[in-house]
């Protein structure tokens, strides 16, 4: 990575450090107040429509195949941010067997220019789009080039991947090396310069990977990575979020059908004991209804015969 691509990384952490405290303090202001509502009760009749909609749908099924998709986005992202950031680090092709992977930044290769016959004359159709991803090799013995190979080479600090169309062999002025002419099959004149074996970095066999360079490209580029680190940090922390709140309505709803319950036993208990005061001499009595520890009633029942001797009366 040069300097300046160092200092990009550094902002664009800053830059998400920021952003994720911004995001913390926000949302944690937001789940107290949330969680302030649903305790006090001034969600209660929300919730029983959150509860009954569950009911009736796969809302919880929506919400896990919601969080796989995301985490398989998010592994996608992570993995094609790992692949864009080794592919930044490739400069020589050193293998006859594993391919170093390149993005085509130019159009340079792109079609056949009708002006290069020699093209069309020996059916040279390896040509690649801009934005394709190219597989290139470890380059051959510098004997074994011929005209027609397309190679990767540095020009400037630049790489250019373009195709041999003339050799000059080694002569009184260059004894030690040849000199080769490139050309873009799309451009019509040769690079300004001839070019030496060592400034060759790898050979093209005709394998592209289409379409893809484009992304890559933008996942090599600052807001690329921003976008993914935004991403890992909203798959690591919204689940979270969302069972933390998901945990205080639970509590809330357990409570509240309780509360229901306990209400539906008072009116059946106070229309028996309605009847056998109507039918008896000998009534079952209501003992008054405390809360115990836990917010909730009690429900505890004796007869007549054993309200006036002191004793308590059994727990149902």
């Amino acid at each position: 990575m040069t300097d300046y691509e160092i200092y990009i990384l550094i902002v664009c952490i800053v830059v998400f450090v920021l952003l994720i405290a911004l995001a913390a303090i926000s949302l944690t202001a937001i789940v107290k107040m949330d969680s302030k509502l649903i305790r006090s009760g001034v969600s209660d009749k929300q919730l029983k429509e959150e509860q009954q909609k569950a009911a009736k749908t796969c809302h919880s099924v929506a919400d896990k195949v919601v969080y796989i998709l995301g985490v398989i986005l998010t592994v996608v992202f992570v993995a094609a941010a790992a692949l864009s950031i080794y592919m930044n680090f490739q400069t020589v092709s050193t293998s006859d067997t594993i391919p170093t992977l390149r993005v085509v930044e130019s159009q340079s290769m792109s079609a056949k220019l009708e002006s290069n016959t020699y093209l069309t004359e020996n059916g040279l159709d390896d040509q690649f789009d801009m934005f394709d991803i190219v597989l290139t090799y470890k380059m051959p013995e510098e004997s074994e080039l011929e005209v027609y190979d397309i190679v990767v080479f540095e020009v400037d600090g630049e790489l250019v991947i373009h195709r041999i169309i003339a050799i000059e062999e080694p002569n009184d002025s260059h004894p030690d090396c040849r000199y080769f002419t490139l050309r873009g099959d799309n451009v019509a004149y040769s690079d300004s310069a001839t070019v030496t074996y060592d400034q060759m970095l790898g050979i093209y066999r005709g394998e592209r990977i289409r379409f893809v360079g484009s992304f890559v490209l933008f996942l090599q580029s600052p807001a690329g990575w921003l976008c993914i680190m935004l991403l890992v940090g909203a798959v690591i922390f919204i689940p979270a979020l969302g069972s933390y709140i998901g945990n205080i309505k639970e509590k809330r709803l357990e409570k509240l059908r309780k509360r229901e319950l306990q209400s539906l036993i008072d009116e059946e208990r106070q229309r028996k004991a309605e009847e056998a005061a109507a039918g008896s001499e000998e009534p079952h009595l209501l003992a008054p209804f405390d809360y115990n520890k836990d917010g909730f009633y009690d429900i505890v029942e004796h007869d007549a015969r054993s309200a006036d001797d002191g004793k308590g009366g059994q727990l149902k």
